[in-house]
């Protein structure tokens, strides 16, 4: 039980606690809670304010460790920053119903939070007021909020339902980033802009839906948002920057045709070229990139197409590298020679094989520049495919030149059982004789 000799009051104000903590009953003269005064009170489990309290000073119970309930008033209209800062024994709070703003860092580090309810008289939460909150689970936000604070909800990572209001004008910054259990989220109208990293991190979240109204997206707005499938963007959009979907690697994008939206995706971070949308009418593949000091790093993309174009600039930066995997292995590259130089090897392989077999499906440059490469890497491809038993892709790769006996000792030095020796052998028998009744043909017609 508290004593009156616990608390130090002035003029209404509780400037000061001197008790040893536990149950603490506030005394009923106290209109107001004054800066820091239960500042680091690791003893104090509960709390009981007066009826006529009206405010809590900045960071009035930070720190307090222990304090499992505190009952607010219903006359507090005015909560302090960091007030409950690193109560980490916290499980609920209910705001009364005059209170128009939640500062800054309120509950912040409150990892034992599980319920908070706001009034629906609340406009304003600030910065970090529930950031670190790690076991919330469910907030309801009232319409009414036009404001939520950069990095407000941070790393609530038991976060999994959150409805945002219409009054909204703004996602902030990081605002949502790490709420790692949220599996959807719909950004109302009258949200003009969406902010750096707003819901990075959120790595259960699976559909997004932009209304429209919504203006702009940040850098990396949905970043390493790793099971991200469906976003939906209107046609309001008129900015969006970079890395937005960055470690995005399922993610389908839809925009409607003509938009800003639909523009920046198809010339900024994915650029069929007028031949690709000529002969693949469905294809569209998006690609993950980063800004590096050289230019730009490919880290992903994701396929709808075992074809896929790579322009030579992602926002007129050339292409420096690849991340590993980047690219599905089976997949076919159309792009410059410039661009095939930095493929990973895998998709080389994949590449020349297709213009081996289907040399359709590039422009006569881009055939040029692969039938010269694969004669001046032939002995080197010839073994690989022998290796994965792709016995015709050896054919066609021995038929585009007469193998050199120093290419073929090579060979046959690294295919030693007979079955292999004898068919490369008769590979370039066949393919002699071929040679020779063509010339004789040519002869007779002269």
């Amino acid at each position: 039980m508290s004593s009156a000799s616990d608390f130090v009051i002035e003029n209404g104000v509780l400037t000061k606690y001197v008790g040893p903590g536990g149950d603490v009953v506030v005394p009923e003269e106290v209109a107001e809670i004054g800066d820091h005064v239960f500042s680091g009170c690791r003893n104090l489990t509960s709390i009981t304010l007066p009826a006529g309290v009206t405010s809590i000073g900045d960071w009035a119970f930070v720190g307090c460790e222990s304090l499992t309930s505190i009952s607010l008033p219903e006359s507090v209209t005015s909560i302090g920053n960091g007030v409950f800062e690193g109560c980490s024994s916290l499980t609920s709070v209910v705001i009364p119903a005059g209170v128009t703003s939640i500062s800054d860092r309120a509950f912040w580090g409150c990892s034992s939070l599980a319920s908070i309810t706001l009034p629906e008289s609340l406009r304003s939460i600030g910065e970090r007021t529930f950031c670190n909150c790690s076991r919330l689970a469910d907030v309801t936000i009232p319409n009414g909020v036009t404001n939520i604070g950069d990095r407000a909800f941070y790393s609530c990572r038991g976060l999994t339902c959150l409805e945002l209001p219409e009054g909204l004008t703004e996602i902030r910054n990081e605002v949502f980033s790490g709420c790692v259990s949220l599996v959807h989220i719909t950004v109302p109208a009258g949200v003009y802009r969406i902010g750096d990293s707003a819901f990075s991190e959120c790595s259960s979240l699976v559909n997004v839906t932009v209304m429209e109204g919504v203006k702009e997206l940040r850098n990396r707005a949905f970043s390493f948002c790793t099971n991200l499938a469906e976003v939906e963007l209107p046609k309001s959009i008129k900015k969006i920057g970079s890395n937005v979907f960055m470690k995005c690697p399922r993610v389908h994008i839809s925009a409607p045709a003509g938009s800003f939206a639909e523009k920046f995706l198809q010339e900024e971070i994915v650029d069929p070229g007028e031949r690709c949308e000529r002969k693949f009418a469905k294809w569209r593949e998006l690609f993950i990139f980063s800004m590096r000091s050289k230019g730009a790093h490919i880290s992903g993309c994701i396929v709808e197409n075992p074809i896929i174009y790579i322009p030579d600039c992602f926002g007129n930066s050339p292409i420096e590298g690849f991340e590993k995997n980047a690219i599905p292995q089976e997949t076919i590259i159309l792009c410059s020679k410039k661009i095939f130089a930095k493929l990973p090897e895998a998709n080389k392989l994949t590449t020349l094989k297709a213009a081996l077999e289907k040399s359709e499906l590039f422009t006569e440059e881009e055939s040029m520049y692969l039938m010269k490469y694969i004669k001046g890497h032939q002995a080197k491809l010839i073994d690989i495919f022998l290796a994965k038993h792709d016995i015709d892709f050896v054919k066609k790769t021995m038929a585009l030149k007469k193998l050199s006996p120093k290419d073929m000792d090579e060979i046959l030095r690294n295919h030693e059982d007979a079955e292999t020796r004898v068919l490369i052998l008769s590979i370039q028998n066949d393919l002699s004789c071929n040679q020779i009744t063509a010339s004789s043909s040519t002869m007779k017609t002269n």
